[in-house]
């Protein structure tokens, strides 16, 4: 899948991928069951999947603009 942070092993199952090896993340679950926090909360907090969906979802995205500081002062 996109980003590569959920997988489906099997047909009608998925699971969460660890992204620096690569392997599955058990438990294997089915759909209906990915649809709770407990699934999900791990890939949302992940610094990574916030930075992929950035850059596949906003418009004119440019990173060098997020770590730009600025002065109160100078305003």
């Amino acid at each position: 899948m996109a980003g590569n942070f959920v997988a489906k092993p099997s047909n009608g199952w998925y699971c969460r991928v660890d992204r620096e090896t690569g392997e599955l993340v058990d438990p294997k679950v089915r759909l209906k069951d990915t649809l709770s926090g407990e699934f999900w909360k791990p890939v949302l907090e992940n610094p990574e999947f916030i930075e992929f969906i950035k850059k596949q979802f906003t418009i004119g995205y440019k990173p060098e603009i997020e770590d730009l500081q600025i002065d109160e002062n100078e305003l």
